[in-house]
């Protein structure tokens, strides 16, 4: 029973016009205006995809420009903060060893 079923429904796709298809039957470029239509759908259809293609490289282009742009920003900001991080480490040090050295010159002197 299946294969008489799948048996018709091939031949009414591939024999029969009129079955699977009615638009190939009843849109054929019979007339100037029908060929214009067609024309102008492809012609708006290539163009839509040729557009989409040439903003997505756009996009793709200028977000990656743009992730490199942030994290250099993040990997300079970060130098920065470390930088800043020791010289106060530095400073503090600094004032430790003055202290200390400071200390010994008042016993050295008394």
């Amino acid at each position: 029973m299946e294969k008489n079923v799948s048996k018709t429904i091939y031949w009414l796709m591939f024999f029969c016009k009129r079955s699977l298809f009615p638009l190939f039957y009843y849109l054929t470029l019979r007339s100037f205006h029908n060929m214009l239509l067609m024309s102008f759908m492809l012609f708006s259809i290539f163009l839509i995809l040729f557009l989409s293609t040439v903003l997505y490289a756009q996009f793709s282009i200028r977000l990656r420009i743009n992730q490199e742009t942030q994290s250099e920003q993040l990997l300079r900001q970060g130098g920065i903060q470390l930088e800043e991080y020791l010289l106060s480490m530095r400073r503090i040090s600094d004032a430790l060893y003055y202290n200390v050295v400071k200390e010994r010159m008042w016993i050295l002197m008394n």
